[in-house]
């Protein structure tokens, strides 16, 4: 069995963030030293936001062996973004996530779970952008909740999207417990 440890770099506190930067340095090395102890690797999610005005932070978790992954620029819900803002959006955190660490990010998680079963759309963009695998799909126990796709696999499958009236493309997905 795979087990895999995923940590998202956000917080809401973006209007304010001078007076948090602090807190988020000092809690994301509480959690590497830790993960340092017990000799685990994790993949790592921040916003690009962040990112953008913490690369060190960036540079200390890659350096530590563990992957860093894409969230996004922003910490905004898929479904509220068109098609090309939503394109827009990760292509800046990735490249700004690949010129920190000087390797492909290819890995993804969506801010908040949020690509619904209505909006599929988002698996074809981030198969072009160059993205690899996503664990943006939670495995649902509430079929009213705006997020997540009911009827999710319990295990790591290439979820099948369309991406043309002849055809459909794929792209590695990791369900997570929401």
């Amino acid at each position: 069995m795979l087990n895999a440890l995923t940590i998202e770099i956000d917080d809401r506190f973006h209007l304010e963030f001078g007076r948090y930067e602090g807190r988020l340095m000092k809690n994301t090395i509480k959690i590497l030293e830790i993960l340092d102890k017990f000799k685990v690797k994790a993949t790592f999610f921040p916003l690009g936001w962040i990112a953008e005005r913490c690369p060190r932070l960036i540079q200390e978790i890659h350096s530590r062996g563990h992957e860093i992954a894409c969230q996004g620029y922003t910490y905004k819900p898929i479904y509220s973004h068109s098609k090309e803002a939503f394109r827009k959006d990760v292509k800046k955190a990735k490249k700004i996530l690949e010129n920190i660490i000087g390797k492909a990010v290819i890995g993804y998680h969506a801010p908040a779970y949020s690509i619904p079963q209505k909006s599929l759309w988002p698996f074809q963009v981030l198969s072009e952008e160059g993205f690899k695998y996503h664990c943006s799909i939670y495995l649902m126990q509430n079929s009213n909740s705006p997020n997540g796709i009911p009827g999710t696999k319990n295990f790591i499958y290439n979820f099948l999207y369309d991406i043309s009236v002849n055809g459909c493309g794929f792209i590695k997905e990791f369900p997570t417990w929401g």
